[in-house]
């Protein structure tokens, strides 16, 4: 856990924001994310939280993506949980259909640590795009070259590990 710290210490220090996917090597955090976003899709959360939808139709099937983003984070502090600058939580749940395959489908939740403001649209865009990288090639952290990102900052991040698939470059 004290690697995951240090890299977004080290990304917020830098002026960069980031998105963390939270798995299982982070068991206490990946557990009370999925509890707050199963109790918000349950409507038994009385906390703010926003939704964005797509849905796309290409390759034999239909596949809608629905990112879910709050800024409840002060109860993380409670739990132990110390992340610099965190702003936000995301949830982005993919579901797939296969077109004239009746019953092929398949749901799939991720959850996601952010210091970026809690706009699902942008949180889904974001990990939409590293998705889409990691299909070819891992392409290191997942950054946002936001306005406060000093230009020669962005190209040394890229040369880093990788959370999501723990592999190096």
């Amino acid at each position: 856990m004290g690697c995951q710290h240090d890299i977004a210490e080290q990304i917020v220090r830098r002026g960069a924001d980031y998105v963390l996917n939270v798995k299982g090597n982070l068991p206490n955090l990946a557990e009370a994310i999925q509890t707050w976003f199963d109790a918000a899709d349950a409507g038994t959360l009385e906390r703010p939280f926003w939704q964005h939808s797509q849905t796309d139709k290409n390759h034999g099937r239909i596949e809608t993506r629905r990112c879910v983003a709050t800024n409840d984070v002060a109860w993380l502090q409670q739990q132990e949980q110390h992340w610099p600058g965190l702003q936000s939580l995301a949830m982005v749940e993919s579901s797939r259909a296969v077109i004239g395959r009746h019953g092929t489908s398949s749901v799939e939740r991720r959850y996601y640590i952010s210091s970026l403001p809690a706009k699902p649209a942008v949180l889904g865009k974001i990990v939409r795009a590293h998705w889409d990288a990691l299909k070819t090639a891992c392409t290191g952290y997942l950054m946002l070259p936001s306005a406060r990102t000093r230009a020669e900052f962005v190209p040394a991040m890229r040369h880093t590990t990788c959370l999501s698939c723990a592999e190096s470059p």
